[in-house]
């Protein structure tokens, strides 16, 4: 699909390739979405970043922790929505990502139309889980 001028603009970080285009990919069927930059090595996410209205963020990453990420995308810009994705979903894992700004957390076993949907839902309204 084509995006619009109003499309929700998205950067994925994720350290697994596979994924990271898999989701990719899904959400460029999407008309309102628009995937403006993918990452698996989350260092340059303050260059990035700055151009999307939502980053969806993998929790565990090898480089860089997500959470102290998401603290640091929320600090320098708090408009900008962060959703943790992880595949796991014990230990308090949802609500350390929450505590750390995140608007929604997704587990990555379940991913399919829920992250379009969370995408639109963050962009437009309060904190919201899924999984």
């Amino acid at each position: 699909m084509t995006p619009t001028r109003s499309s929700i603009r998205v950067v994925i970080v994720d350290d697994h390739e596979i994924f990271l285009d898999a989701l990719s990919n899904l959400l460029t069927l999407e008309d309102d979405i628009e995937v403006v930059s993918t990452m698996s090595d989350p260092r340059a996410i303050a260059d990035i970043a700055i151009d999307a209205d939502v980053v969806l963020m993998d929790l565990l990453l090898p480089s860089a922790d997500g959470l102290e990420l998401t603290r640091q995308v929320r600090a320098a810009r708090p408009a900008q929505k962060v959703i943790v994705i992880s595949g796991r979903g014990d230990d308090g894992a949802e609500r350390e990502a929450l505590d750390a700004g995140a608007a929604a957390f997704l587990l990555k076993g379940g991913l399919g139309p829920e992250v379009a949907q969370t995408i639109r839902r963050v962009v437009g309204g309060p904190a919201a889980t899924a999984g």
